[in-house]
């Protein structure tokens, strides 16, 4: 027990939602709640675009909430022309719960969900789109629901792998509680997948990237970050990738 709250401590990194990341009255962006099966009140942010030529889920990494990722659901929407849900996890910003593996699982479900019947479409027709912690819950969701496509930015194999980069003197493989086994759930997805990663990341290994694109069925394409940090993966080329990639579908 206190060795998973320990675990759990180290792994998620919720930030509670303050009053200076309330969205303005006209922005484009707009607060929408649901609630998950364990009946939690889940927090998203939804961009509503007129005449849409898709429809994207975004799940973010495993630190602060969605309102820190305000900017880049606008620039989704906008550059593709895209409707745009991102959602918080349980324990994150303004969803209800404590954040866990199998929670996270129910609660990127309950988005896909919940996507598909505001926008009166099926979950097959849905992008996924999860960078580091968000891509294997996207991964998880993959498998499952066979969206449309899966765009995963700086995620790993498993939890267990990157932990044992970190701490190689350890038996992490053996005593983690939370898997994420990305790498198992992306052999069973049988539509279109980008992934990128940077080269210099420093907490997810750019070789744990490469080895999630080879388990990868096609049509994949893997883009390489040049320079590219955990958190500042992201690239004219990778844009440029992201953008035919959409259009393609």
């Amino acid at each position: 027990m206190v060795l998973a709250f320990l675990e759990n401590s180290m792994v998620y990194f919720p930030a509670p939602w303050t009053a200076f990341d309330d969205l303005q009255p006209d922005d484009a962006l707009q607060d929408h709640f649901f609630t998950n099966a364990d009946g939690n009140k889940l927090h998203a942010l939804v961009h509503k675009t007129e005449n849409a030529k898709g429809h994207l889920l975004y799940l973010h990494g495993n630190a602060g909430h969605i309102g820190h990722r305000a900017e880049i659901l606008r620039h989704l929407a906008t550059a593709h022309q895209f409707t745009v849900m991102g959602v918080d996890y349980r324990g994150y910003g303004k969803s209800e719960g404590q954040p866990n593996e199998e929670g996270l699982y129910q609660d990127g479900e309950a988005a896909l969900l919940e996507l598909a019947k505001i926008s009166n479409i099926k979950t097959e027709d849905v992008v996924i789109l999860g960078r580091s912690l968000g891509g294997s819950v996207a991964s998880h969701l993959a498998k499952h629901h066979q969206p449309k496509a899966l765009v995963l930015e700086s995620t790993f194999t498993t939890m267990p792998d990157v932990a044992q980069t970190i701490y190689p003197f350890l038996p992490v493989k053996l005593l983690m509680q939370n898997k994420y086994p990305s790498i198992d759930n992306i052999k069973d997805y049988q539509g279109p997948v980008l992934i990128s990663h940077g080269n210099r990341d420093e907490i997810v290994p750019y070789a744990l990237g490469q080895e999630l694109f080879a388990a990868a069925n096609e049509p994949k394409e893997f883009i390489t970050i040049r320079g590219g940090g955990h958190n500042d993966a992201y690239s004219a080329d990778y844009a440029r990738a992201l953008q035919e990639f959409l259009r393609a579908l």
